[in-house]
């Protein structure tokens, strides 16, 4: 004969430890924010201050796809097709910095180098020569044996 068995119910204080729990999972939410937040619309009267933070963004999103390329580099996975081309446009892009880093530099040594070659020397020989024959002068009469100075 089969006999159904038959759960036990909660009772009392269990019950209402329950019907807490069921009102906390019911009204939890979720720990991940997967609300959609709004494009940031860019103003045209500060067009430079867009671009920076459009940068800023590019930058992080580089930086996310490099630790995450890292991470699977780490767990022998082979890397996204999108991770890679991210790395490779990052490595051009700082070639590309380094470059005119490289210019700049370059242009400026040049201008620091034509001012340095344009300036008029400050120091007069004619100047030295004649103090260098007053103190000739003065010598030879100061002296008791004066020297044959030429």
């Amino acid at each position: 004969m089969f006999v159904a068995h038959r759960r036990n119910e909660r009772t009392g204080f269990e019950k209402i430890l329950y019907e807490q729990h069921k009102a906390r999972i019911n009204n939890s939410r979720t720990v991940l924010d997967t609300h959609q937040h709004t494009k940031i619309k860019p103003i045209p009267k500060y067009k430079i201050e867009n671009q920076i933070q459009r940068k800023k963004i590019e930058f992080e999103n580089a930086n996310l796809l490099t630790r995450l390329a890292k991470v699977r580099g780490v767990i022998k996975t082979h890397n996204h097709i999108s991770v890679i081309r991210q790395l490779q446009l990052k490595k051009y892009l700082a070639r590309i910095k380094r470059r005119s880093e490289l210019q700049t530099i370059q242009n400026d040594n040049m201008r620091l180098l034509n001012a340095i070659q344009k300036v008029k020397p400050s120091i007069k020989v004619e100047e030295f020569e004649k103090d260098f024959e007053k103190s000739r002068k003065i010598i030879k009469t100061m002296s008791l044996y004066p020297e044959y100075l030429k």
